[in-house]
């Protein structure tokens, strides 16, 4: 990554911004202290599908003798 405006490479400096479901890269160079920041458009949300809980198992006990 190249700062645009000093075109310095390896001096810059990546902070994520995630705010909701909306994210931000901002950027800072240390040469010539120039920020600027790149907006990520999320992709489109998928519905999951709906699942049935797993059904419960009967909990029985046995009486007497084991076979």
């Amino acid at each position: 990554m190249q700062c645009p405006r000093c075109q310095k490479a390896g001096f810059i400096r990546l902070e994520h911004i995630i705010t909701g479901l909306a994210s931000r890269r901002a950027f800072y160079c240390g040469v010539c202290e120039h920020t600027w920041v790149i907006e990520e458009t999320p992709g489109p949300l998928s519905p999951r599908p709906f699942k049935f809980p797993a059904p419960v198992k009967p909990k029985t006990r046995r009486f007497g003798p084991k076979r």
